[in-house]
């Protein structure tokens, strides 16, 4: 059976956990909430759709925290690639949200990594490595 998991505040991605396990165990929660003797307001429809939105938007950066955490040695090759992946998935996302609020959430998080990688491809160093490691040719 599958159970809550706790967030860490030291670890971002258990707070994705988290709320993907929840989402993943609705109805189990709001079964094990209604069964309490003093009932616990549970989430409205609109904010379950909320937190599945949020955990769409945290899904890539799992995806790429996962998979730099397989690689025995990270090299700089892999920053442009990662960071214009990353930037690239949550732009497909702004087709697909429906809530102002996770649209607010997702814009500012674009933000964030365009500010912060919108050069990188410039950067003599990054893009060196990235021409020449073999697998991005």
């Amino acid at each position: 059976p599958l159970k809550l998991k706790n967030d860490v505040v030291t670890r971002w991605n258990s707070t994705y956990y988290m709320f993907q396990r929840i989402c993943d165990i609705r109805e189990a929660v709001e079964a094990a909430l209604g069964w309490l003797h003093n009932p616990v307001e549970t989430l409205t429809a609109e904010e379950w759709v909320i937190l599945r939105e949020l955990c769409a938007i945290f899904k890539p950066f799992d995806q790429i925290t996962v998979e730099l955490s397989k690689e025995k040695d990270i090299t700089l090759s892999n920053v442009i690639v990662m960071a214009r992946g990353l930037i690239n998935a949550l732009n497909r996302l702004r087709s697909v949200l429906k809530r102002e609020i996770s649209l607010t959430f997702l814009e500012e998080m674009l933000a964030s990594l365009t500010d912060r990688f919108h050069q990188i491809q410039y950067h003599p160093v990054f893009s060196r490595a990235t021409f020449l490691d073999p697998r991005f040719k």
